[in-house]
């Protein structure tokens, strides 16, 4: 379900941006700063899961 959401999202978006910037390479670029940005989360969260060894959430 939240695959189905992430995705429809993202090809949605992906329009609106086309449309307001009018040019492919600027929004590439944003699209990948922000995986960049996602990535470094991620993997702040696998260091902090690696050093606090209780179970438990967040």
């Amino acid at each position: 379900m939240v695959a189905y959401m992430v995705g429809t999202g993202a090809f949605t978006s992906l329009g609106f941006q086309l449309k307001v910037l009018n040019n492919p390479t600027v929004v590439l670029l944003l699209w990948v700063l922000g995986g960049v940005i996602a990535l470094s989360g991620v993997f702040s969260y696998a260091e902090i899961g690696t050093h606090i060894t209780r179970s438990g959430g967040e």
